[in-house]
């Protein structure tokens, strides 16, 4: 049997499982024996990076050569989101390929393996975007990445169903930097269907950390303002870091108890700043009602789709669903029954499990289900028992064309909507706007935000590099006819379609939706497989 390890690549946190040879799932621990590494690289010179605990405690002391939440700038390309060390440019994917690394390789030796097979893992409302620049992120890194999986399904995968029965399950998930709400039903006639999807990619455990971080601040001010005088904390690196990580710890400890006490010392003032259960809820309530936006996003979605749907089960996942008053404000507002998971872990193993049996169950002359036309087969586990179930994901973000008005006005016309399920297809009859038409840019969008709009600015072209344009065309008049489908495999592949019927003429696309051109990915390759491993 082929070993496949699942990873979750973390906003924060990562995490990496693997089959066992008893067939039980399991986390491998880091260098350090930890289950879950930091997601934060350090650079600490030309040839070496540090990857994980050290690199986060070596943030305050080398901020500039240090990079933390990569996981949000995913699927963004530009300037402003490439990192400069040493000579040589750095993007999302390449960043990311550095920590996914740093997790495979460790995990070889850990057991013995030669294998570097993976599903990583992403969150349910990624795009065709972040979903490639994951996968590219894998390729950099070295890895053979046979599939990209949701994490809310990993996580529902982790926790267990019953093959004998239907069971609608809603996933809460928050992480460290991400917020995700998936609806999905698994069942003995069709397997695992996700119904609907909402998340937030900006929202996570970091942001209540942020939040705790200024009320200390802010009570520390206050306390030592007089001694302090023109002094200000937040004007030295080293202060922010050592506060951002009480926050972070004081965070923790508030799962558990009802209030701490945060060390504060600059510039000759200390104090010890308390922090209650009640302080910080009230700190974050903001964070928490957004998440509760999407929950009811998730909830409409669901029923809008199929009427009368009925959920059975509720799940915690990740790592910052431990904060009490995330199970408090859902049971307060819904009613809830919540069944906590394994927070940390069970993305990664869930991904394990789908790993291995994608490999178990083969779909072609190459062992892997590689472009299906329906939904993925697997070979998982159940209850004591074994059986073969098939995934269906939804389209988390709409897809479509740019469009103009006869005011000359433009917007985003979405062929395939979002929360559609997968393989998905829409088509549209256009026509000419103007006289004389000899050729006809097509120009091709995808949903942003986590909300579908036809505004330009809220969505994001992804026409490929070399275009798509019909020309020779024969002086078209206003009005004439253009048909159009965008189509979308199981496995997130976009093709598209434009037909024009005068000529006869076919405009057809196949499309892997891509932050990078092919140069740009071997450069990575070549630049990250050069940097050593400092543990």
């Amino acid at each position: 049997m082929s070993k496949v390890f699942g990873i979750d690549l973390g906003t924060t946190y990562s995490a990496i499982a693997h089959i066992t040879d008893s067939d039980t799932v399991e986390i491998i621990d880091n260098a350090d024996g930890q289950s879950t590494t930091p997601s934060v690289v350090f650079f600490e010179d030309a040839t070496n990076v540090v990857v994980g605990a050290t690199a986060k405690q070596g943030a305050k002391f080398n901020p500039e050569q240090t990079v933390s939440l990569i996981k949000r700038e995913m699927g963004r390309k530009g300037p402003e989101v490439e990192r400069q060390f040493f000579g040589n440019t750095y993007t999302p994917e390449s960043i990311s390929a550095i920590i996914l690394r740093e997790l495979i390789e460790n995990a070889m030796e850990e057991v013995d393996t030669d294998s570097k097979k993976a599903v990583i893992t992403v969150p349910a409302y990624f795009g065709l975007n972040e979903k490639n620049s994951t996968k590219l992120a894998g390729e950099i890194a070295g890895i053979d990445v046979i599939d990209i999986v949701s994490e809310p399904v990993a996580a529902a995968v982790a926790e267990g169903f019953d093959f004998t029965r239907e069971e609608t399950v809603l996933v809460y998930d928050l992480g460290g930097g991400t917020f995700d709400c998936t609806i999905m039903t698994f069942s003995p006639d069709e397997g695992i269907r996700v119904k609907a999807v909402d998340g937030d990619r900006t929202l996570g455990g970091a942001d209540w950390d942020k939040a705790l971080y200024d009320f200390v601040l802010d009570q520390f001010w206050e306390a030592c303002a007089s001694q302090l005088g023109d002094e200000y904390p937040e004007d030295d690196v080293a202060f922010v870091q050592e506060l951002q990580n009480a926050a972070e710890n004081a965070k923790i400890s508030l799962t558990k108890k009802t209030k701490v006490r945060v060390p504060c010392a600059y510039a000759g003032a200390s104090t010890l700043v308390e922090v209650t259960q009640e302080d910080f809820e009230r700190a974050t309530r903001h964070l928490l009602d957004r998440t509760l936006e999407c929950v009811d996003r998730t909830l409409a979605l669901g029923n809008k789709n199929f009427p009368g749907l009925k959920v059975d089960k509720y799940l915690l996942v990740g790592g910052s669903s431990r904060m009490p008053q995330v199970a408090d404000a859902l049971t307060e507002k819904y009613g809830w029954t919540l069944q906590k998971t394994h927070f940390d872990h069970a993305v990664a193993k869930g991904a394990a499990m789908i790993g291995q049996g994608i490999v178990e169950v083969p779909a072609g002359d190459n062992g892997l289900p590689d472009k299906q036309e329906g939904p993925r087969e697997l070979l998982l586990p159940g209850h004591g028992q074994a059986g073969t179930m098939t995934i269906q994901n939804l389209l988390s973000k709409a897809v479509g064309v740019k469009f103009s008005n006869e005011d000359g006005s433009q917007y985003i016309g979405h062929l395939i909507e979002q929360n559609t399920p997968l393989p998905a297809e829409g088509s549209v009859k256009a026509s000419t706007l103007g006289d004389s038409v000899q050729s006809l840019p097509v120009h091709l969008f995808e949903q942003k935000g986590e909300v579908p709009s036809e505004e330009l600015g809220a969505n994001v072209e992804i026409t490929p590099e070399s275009g798509a344009i019909f020309t020779d065309l024969p002086n078209l008049p206003k009005g004439s006819p253009i048909h159009m489908t965008m189509k979308v495999d199981a496995s997130g592949l976009l093709h598209f379609e434009g037909y024009e019927p005068s000529t006869d003429q076919y405009l057809r696309l196949e499309i892997e939706v891509s932050t990078m051109q092919r140069e740009e990915v071997e450069r990575a390759k070549e630049v990250v497989s050069s940097l050593t491993r400092n543990e």
